[in-house]
């Protein structure tokens, strides 16, 4: 068995990863399908935001209904959704260090744990947590 000594390589602009393989071919049509009915939820802190909430909602094609105004960023809930295709995404920033900080909300600063049990025990949903 191989061992790697890193996880990928960049090579002319194409990011070749070594450990994880895509099951599915990387098409708009296939994510929407792969994730239809299933909402992503992303925990953590703006690198989740802008890694995964911001290309999912653009490579989607889906629109944001709240907490987006702008590619800075902010410490609150973000949700962007397409019903016709019953398509859902999530930020949702963890608690500290954010209570305080300029667009905080303490209603909204919640840790990883309660986040996760509001989600149902049988739900197909799609869970990314990073700090």
């Amino acid at each position: 068995m191989a061992k790697y000594c890193t996880a990928g390589f960049l090579y002319r602009g194409v990011y070749h990863n070594l450990i994880c393989r895509p099951t599915i071919y990387q098409s708009r049509e296939n994510y929407r399908t792969c994730l239809k009915e299933r909402p992503v939820f992303s925990i953590g802190d703006s690198t989740t935001t802008r890694q995964w909430f911001f290309r999912l909602s653009k490579s989607l094609q889906i629109k944001y209904s709240e907490g987006f105004t702008n590619n800075k960023a902010w410490q609150r809930f973000a949700h962007a959704y397409n019903t016709t295709l019953d398509l859902d995404v999530e930020w949702q920033p963890h608690e500290l260090p954010f209570h305080g900080s300029p667009g905080s909300d303490r209603t909204n600063v919640k840790s990883v744990a309660y986040r996760l049990n509001r989600i149902p025990g049988n739900s197909s949903a799609i869970v990314i947590i990073h700090w």
